[in-house]
């Protein structure tokens, strides 16, 4: 289930933004102080052109998903995973899950050609891969 970021959920996107893999997987793969992330989030939960949710599981969090929407008329899609939830099949779900209850289309992501994981994960919820260049590829559905 996913309901919407709230600031006491700072914490754990900073945690996970730094695991290693995730960096290693990420666009931006530097290190974020502290700091840095407190400004990003509190901006990014007042920025009307965005959307922080979180994705639990009973009780559980288990991931998360930012939509940025763009002018151009697409919304843009990235999401991380709780290092303690990889290879269960949860970035699947939760991909799925999101695609299926956010409504609008066109929807894009953006993801190293050496992310194996999130490439298949996306390929499953439906995307279909337009463009690769600088070892980042494009995904779009709708």
């Amino acid at each position: 289930m996913f309901r919407k970021a709230i600031s006491s959920d700072s914490r754990t996107f900073f945690e996970w933004r730094n695991d290693e893999l995730t960096r290693k997987s990420s666009l931006s793969s530097d290190l974020i102080s502290w700091e840095d992330h407190q400004k990003w989030f509190e901006k990014s939960l007042a920025n009307q052109g965005r959307q922080l949710f979180v994705y639990e599981v009973g009780q559980e969090l288990v991931g998360t998903m930012r939509v940025d929407r763009y002018t151009e008329g697409y919304s843009e899609l990235s999401w991380q995973l709780s290092p303690l939830k990889r290879g269960q099949g949860f970035g699947k779900r939760m991909l799925a899950e999101f695609v299926q209850e956010f409504q609008e289309r066109p929807l894009r992501a953006r993801i190293k050609v050496a992310n194996l994981a999130s490439s298949k994960m996306t390929e499953a919820a439906g995307f279909r891969l337009v463009s690769t260049e600088n070892e980042v590829q494009t995904w779009n559905l709708g």
